[in-house]
């Protein structure tokens, strides 16, 4: 039998389409249903757009229907995200359409749009009279952005290319500073955002241990098969759940269903049919933690965690230890993030918790209503339409469940797309202002956007503090000559503002030693241990190991500074043994293990 190559089999599966044209491609993404026109892509489901995107109101510019209809389709190709072909759709609707709408211009044709047509159209977006002004310079951008993006797919195309005006031409550079204007989301602050994560990670593993030890009773209900009468209920939840598992498998009835059998009301009250329900399926408060965790450990945005599903994430194995890699799509990116993370046995940890939530869900993911929903990783079962239905932001019974969870765990009520800005600002300050290292953990691929979207004022004076530290420790770098230099420094165990390395300083610009000058920094070195303002911290092994490294050097001196090292270096070497002696011998014995830069010589 002959094997094919995976190429020479997509090259067989294409040679059927190999003679169509673009207008082909379009139409095939194009119909008409009960007199609308609609687009439909393979995954048309999303937060905001559920089904087929209803685009007949491009009947009313016959001129431009069917040239907007194919730029439309053939960009849309190219997005996943069905929330994004939605937007573009609606963005163009109360944009450009609207614009020729008040604007009296009828009967414009494809051929008609010119480079000054979008002028005039950024006009009168910019009109604060005009119905299509927005406050905000980014909303204003997309609106001419999202045209242009339609009218860039009719320039590539032969066809439509030939019946565009020569004066066409796009708009460049719209709104250079519109990110001055942008109004950054308010973050938390760390004791909240502490509390907010020991909340979630308690909530959840209270979750879990009690689901697994109702599962474990009902298993064993349904085993001793004592449950499938009314009878064997008793007013016991657990024989509740089982009855209604056993009898009516993973819908139950409503309760006004069930209780029209007489034997069946008088069993089962309202309250235990409920609490059967919950044992069963997982109620929005049950899921609301792990959204919450899992949007903290990886600073994704609502859209992200809460369209995540399990096909986004993967078992793993890394130098000998087990992870668990999570790539779930990021609509507003067009792709993906990457994380990896080790597996361990914790309770806050990502692979143990997304491993719960798809057992804990394994129930209702069989009843969603939408085939296209049995994959996420956050399903709730709604009472009021017994089916399983994907959790949303925007839903009113997330935002009281919110509430009850803060007024539960004495929080102040926040958003849940206040924690991704909030997590990247800690990023931002653990990393002391790495701006490379924030952009990474947001999944931007260039670290302008997270400067320009996600910069707080925080962000904003960590990163002025660094500059300004920077120039005063190259001012200082080079009044020493090179003497005191920082970058020879550990900075995670040493105090860049002391003179000296493995000590602290409470005012390294206010120096009391002789001839400093005030308002820059301290030039002293060697000279800390005589100082009032030094600090040393006796519990570090890195400062006893420069310690060490300062009474070597000091000692070195004597041979050539002669009569002059008595008074000048004398009073420091018996300081520093008087100070050796106070760090504990376990200390001690660390700082062998340590390993350190020459220090300087003195002088």
């Amino acid at each position: 039998m002959l094997k094919l190559s995976a190429g020479e089999r997509r090259a067989l599966a294409n040679k059927g389409r190999q003679s169509e044209t673009r207008q082909d491609i379009a139409a095939r993404f194009l119909s008409r249903v009960d007199g609308r026109l609609m687009a439909t892509f393979p995954k048309h489901f999303g937060v905001i757009s559920k089904g087929p995107i209803d685009i007949t109101h491009l009947d009313g510019h016959p001129g431009l229907r069917d040239a907007f209809a194919f730029g439309y389709v053939m960009h849309c190709l190219g997005v996943e995200a069905a929330d994004r072909r939605y937007y573009i759709d609606q963005t163009i609707k109360s944009g450009f359409l609207r614009f020729l709408r008040e604007t009296s211009i009828v009967g414009l044709d494809i051929g008609d749009i010119t480079e000054q047509t979008l002028k005039d159209f950024k006009v009168w977006l910019d009109d604060e009279n005009s119905v299509g002004w927005a406050p905000s310079e980014i909303t204003r951008k997309i609106r001419i952005q999202d045209i242009q993006l339609i009218l860039k797919q009719l320039m590539a195309d032969k066809e439509w290319s030939a019946r565009l005006s020569p004066d066409l031409k796009l708009l460049e550079n719209i709104y250079r500073d519109s990110h001055r204007s942008i109004n950054h989301t308010e973050i938390l602050d760390d004791a909240s955002l502490e509390l907010l994560f020991v909340s979630c990670a308690a909530a959840c593993e209270e979750v879990m241990g009690r689901r697994e030890k109702t599962e474990k009773l009902l298993k064993a209900v349904i085993e001793a098969g004592d449950a499938v009468t009314p009878a064997g209920i008793r007013g016991d939840v657990i024989r509740c759940a089982a009855f209604l598992l056993a009898g009516f498998g993973d819908r139950p009835p409503s309760y006004e269903t069930i209780t029209r059998k007489v034997s069946y009301g008088k069993a089962i009250s309202e309250t235990l049919y409920e609490d059967a329900l919950d044992i069963l399926f997982p109620n929005i408060d049950e899921l609301l933690p792990f959204v919450l965790i899992l949007t903290i450990l990886f600073a994704f945005n609502p859209g992200v965690v809460l369209n995540m599903t399990h096909s986004d994430y993967e078992d793993d194995w890394f130098a000998g230890r087990q992870r668990i890699r999570l790539f779930p799509y990021k609509p507003r990116k067009h792709g993906r993030h990457r994380n990896s993370v080790v597996v361990t046995d914790d309770y806050d940890n990502p692979h143990r918790l997304l491993k719960f939530l798809e057992s804990r869900t394994e129930r209702v993911r069989r009843i969603v209503r939408r085939p296209a929903f049995a994959d996420r990783v956050f399903i709730r079962y709604s009472r009021g339409v017994g089916y399983g239905i994907p959790l949303e932001m925007s839903d009113k019974a997330w935002r009281e469940a919110l509430k009850r969870f803060c007024a539960k765990h004495g929080l102040d009520y926040f958003t849940l797309k206040q924690i991704r800005p909030t997590t990247l600002d800690l990023v931002h300050e653990l990393t002391g202002g790495n701006l490379m290292a924030t952009q990474q953990v947001a999944g931007h691929e260039s670290p302008d956007t997270t400067k320009e979207f996600y910069e707080s004022a925080a962000m904003q004076r960590r990163d002025e503090e660094m500059l300004a530290g920077g120039i005063n420790q190259w001012w200082r770098f080079l009044e020493t000559g090179g003497i005191v230099d920082a970058t020879e420094r550990d900075r995670l165990n040493v105090d860049l503002g002391a003179a000296t390395p493995g000590f602290g300083c409470a005012d390294p610009y206010d120096s009391p030693v002789r001839g400093e000058r005030k308002g820059a920094l301290c030039t002293a070195y060697g000279r800390c241990p005589m100082c009032e303002f030094a600090l040393v911290d006796l519990t570090s092994p890195h400062a006893y190991r420069y310690h060490i490294e300062l009474l070597r050097r000091i000692d070195e001196a004597m041979t050539t500074l002669g009569e002059a090292w008595l008074w000048r270096w004398g009073p420091v070497k018996q300081r520093l043994l008087i100070i050796g002696n106070k760090f504990p011998l376990d200390v001690r014995l660390a700082a062998g293990s340590v390993s350190i830069p020459p220090l300087p010589e003195v002088d």
